[in-house]
């Protein structure tokens, strides 16, 4: 193997060590936000449990303005149907 191919080769293998450190800081940062968002989610989450115990609402009110609020990006209302279970769980401590 010549001196060229072979340092072409380095370069190529430097280039892929490079791209893959630069890859891995970069999910390190994704999953670093995920993890705060999740934690804000769920002190949210302790918040509206709390103000619920309180002031109780009522379920289908919720899914029904949930379902307002998502119209417009799903016409057929099944994508909605997540946060509805989410908020029925919050409202009654359980599933629909």
């Amino acid at each position: 193997m010549s001196d060229a191919l072979f340092d072409q080769i380095l370069r190529l293998l430097a280039d892929v060590k490079a791209s893959t450190n630069s890859t891995v800081g970069q999910v390190e940062t994704v999953m670093s936000s995920l993890d705060d968002i999740a934690a804000h989610v769920l002190a949210l989450e302790g918040i509206v449990v709390a103000l619920l115990g309180k002031y109780p609402v009522n379920g289908d009110e919720v899914a029904a303005w949930i379902q307002d609020q998502t119209k417009v990006v799903d016409t057929t209302g099944t994508g909605s149907r997540k946060a509805v279970d989410i908020a029925q769980h919050l409202i009654h401590g359980k599933g629909p």
